[in-house]
This record gives C-alpha cells, structure tokens and sequence, in this order.
C-alpha cells in the first residue's frame, strides 16, 4: 500500500511540474510574440493559401485590423 501510496505522490509532483514547465513557457513565447507578428503571419499564410492550387475558398479577415471593420 506505501507503494501506491509514494508512487501517486511522484505522479502529481511530476504533474505539477510539467504544469509549471508548460506555464514558464507560455509565459516566454508570449513575451516574444507581438500583435504585429500574429497580423505579417496571417498575412503570408493568407498569400500561402492564395496561391494553392488546391484551395477552393479563402477566408480573409478579423474583427478589427488597424481601423477596418
């Protein structure tokens, strides 16, 4: 029983600190990542996407860029 016990134990310590690891992280990236960024990537997967031979129907737009609506 002590066994099961200690190795549940080990198991949410282990949790935890891949939570923890994870959060750090995000935390990083975030930091780095810009709104200007998130806009020039959807830009050149937009461009990407346009000139596909595959694609059929293409999606543009977000509620609000830089004034238009």
């Amino acid at each position: 029983m002590s066994f099961i016990l200690q190795r549940g134990q080990q198991d949410a310590e282990r949790k935890l600190i891949k939570a923890a690891v994870s959060a750090d992280f995000q935390r990083v990236v975030a930091q780095g990542i810009s709104q200007q960024l998130l806009t020039w990537k959807g830009i050149e997967a937009t461009e990407k996407l346009a000139n596909s031979t595959n694609s059929k129907v293409i999606v543009i737009g977000t509620t609000a860029v830089r004034g238009f609506r």
